[in-house]
């Protein structure tokens, strides 16, 4: 994803002045892909923060057991890196 995000800018990058008309409409095109790239790992970036935030916020006081904090981290940790993939 992230290296069609730098292909789509690539592209843009490459139209100078003087373009012809079929170029203007592929950098338009362009542009739009490359912003849907970038808010689709904004998307992403956000879940994985959301998710991050909640296992450095957890509180193991209130686990019977405190001890499987660790686990539960990983597993949650491991349940985000897969719907973050299906996403993809």
């Amino acid at each position: 994803m992230v290296e069609d995000l730098i292909n789509a800018l690539r592209r843009i990058a490459k139209i100078s002045y003087g373009a012809t008309i079929e170029e203007a409409r592929s950098v338009g095109k362009t542009q739009r892909e490359a912003a849907d790239l970038i808010e689709q790992q904004a998307a992403r970036i956000a879940v994985l923060e959301q998710e991050l935030r909640n296992i450095a916020n957890a509180d193991t006081v209130a686990w019977d057991d405190p001890s499987q904090f660790e686990a539960w981290a990983k597993s949650r940790a491991r349940h985000t890196l897969a719907r973050i993939d299906k996403e993809k």
